[in-house]
């Protein structure tokens, strides 16, 4: 296969995936009582199944921690929901970080070389700052992580660097959005 029919073809398999994560988050939204019975029927596994779909949250966003009190009413415990959802999360974050690397294999096969360049200097001068901030904004910004996944996955980072990082601010706005704030501050 040709390195042409090869970029359509996942160019094609993104577009059928971010429709497929898009119907999906909308009907989640409106179909709350459905998300109840899927996890009251499949459990744990529905559980994170749900956090795959809302951790790639770039066009609805869809936090799953917001079905907690549902979680919680079935009788799940609070530390394996927040353990699941973050793991399905990071996962489900991963979708973007394949959408960054689609972008930069759109940008080595265009003209695009120059911002290309940008992002490589980048990688090369910032090599830990990226790590803290896609921390801190994992864990206290209620945005799509993709914001700054697809940059970096563009400038060259590896998922394996960025998916521990990724993990522990998930687990934390998890924390957050189940307990609040003060769970936070009574537990330092």
């Amino acid at each position: 296969m040709n390195k042409k029919t090869n970029f359509v073809k996942n160019i094609l398999m993104v577009v059928i995936v971010l429709v497929s994560i898009i119907w999906l988050n909308t009907f989640l939204i409106e179909h709350r009582d459905t998300v109840q019975e899927i996890v009251s029927q499949f459990g744990y596994i529905g559980m994170f199944v749900l956090a795959i779909v809302s951790g790639f949250n770039i066009a609805i966003p869809l936090p799953a921690i917001g079905f907690y009190p549902v979680f919680t009413e079935l009788g799940y415990q609070p530390i394996l929901i927040i353990l699941i959802l973050s793991l399905g999360m990071t996962i489900g974050d991963s979708i973007g970080y394949l959408l960054g690397q689609t972008g930069r294999g759109f940008l080595e096969r265009t003209s695009s070389k120059k911002i290309l360049k940008v992002f490589h200097r980048l990688y090369v001068r910032h090599q830990a700052l990226p790590f803290v901030l896609l921390f801190f904004y994992a864990a206290f910004v209620p945005l799509p992580n993709e914001l700054l996944i697809i940059p970096m996955s563009i400038a060259g980072y590896r998922f394996w660097q960025m998916g521990a990082v990724l993990f522990l601010g998930n687990i934390v706005f998890n924390i957050v959005g189940a307990f609040g704030i003060s769970a936070i501050v009574s537990f330092i």
